[in-house]
């Protein structure tokens, strides 16, 4: 890579790299080398009385190939210390799909879990927690969640005198994380999923140990052209690709349009 084109990606990276890139967060958050990262984050969402204390990755491996398929998304999944399955989706563009989109992958892990011969008592809770760099709901809360419960006395089904939370699905709005209590550990990922470098941390940064070792794990990528690289190739094949399909949805209205 010569000089020029080693500037222009540095150049480029300082202005747009952001831990929001699909391929710069599983670095961080998918990174067996700190599992504490990953751990941290799932418990400031979670906000559980008995944290989740260790996590098994799944579909670890980065696949160079992604870059040049249309339409790939990351499957970033975990089973946590309460033998439940995690699926984290990082969502930086509103494609006006998001509760149908979250449903049919939820729907997805929950059914694979099966094999022939398997009852359906083994199957495990699955979590969702989408991370989204938009607004989707009209309000200030930054972090909602949804479980099934009776619709009148908001009672949750349980089994064998545990809480049955099958359905376990949350929503991160990062635009929103100024509306949150900055002594509030989610806050500080909100906030370093957005602004890595940002001052507002320097406190966080000496209180949770996760945020310093994912900066390190980001620090470290950035500096690095070939990742950088991926990263902006990555985010230019998304970027088409949701242009070309907008374009398509225009054609098919004005299609319907002229054929009334």
């Amino acid at each position: 890579m010569n000089r020029e084109n080693d500037n222009f990606l540095y150049n480029y990276d300082l202005e747009s790299i952001l831990s929001t890139n699909d391929l710069m967060f599983k670095k961080i958050f998918w990174n067996k080398e700190y599992p504490n990262i990953l751990i941290s984050f799932i418990n400031a969402v979670l906000k559980r009385e008995d944290p989740i204390v260790s996590v098994d990755f799944i579909n670890t491996e980065l696949d160079s190939q992604f870059l040049i398929d249309h339409g790939i998304r990351l499957d970033l999944i975990a089973k946590t210390s309460s033998n439940e399955l995690l699926n984290i989706e990082m969502q930086k563009r509103d494609e006006d799909n998001m509760y149908k989109r979250t449903l049919y992958y939820w729907s997805k892990i929950y059914s694979s879990q099966l094999n022939k011969g398997q009852e359906y008592n083994d199957l495990r809770t699955v979590i969702t927690i989408n991370i989204l760099d938009f607004v989707l709901f009209n309000d200030k809360r930054c972090h909602r969640s949804f479980i099934l419960k009776d619709k009148e006395t908001n009672e949750i089904p349980e089994i064998n005198n545990e809480d049955l939370k099958m359905i376990e699905i949350h929503f991160v709005e990062l635009k929103k994380r100024k509306y949150m209590d900055q002594n509030d550990d989610l806050w500080a990922w909100a906030e370093f999923l957005k602004a890595p470098n940002s001052k507002n941390l320097d406190e966080k940064k000496e209180e949770i140990k996760s945020i310093r070792d994912a900066q390190n794990v980001y620090d470290i990528a950035v500096a690095d052209p070939t990742e950088r690289e991926k990263i902006r190739l990555l985010d230019k094949t998304q970027r088409d690709n949701l242009s070309y399909k907008k374009a398509q949805i225009t054609k098919a209205r004005e299609r319907g349009v002229k054929k009334r």
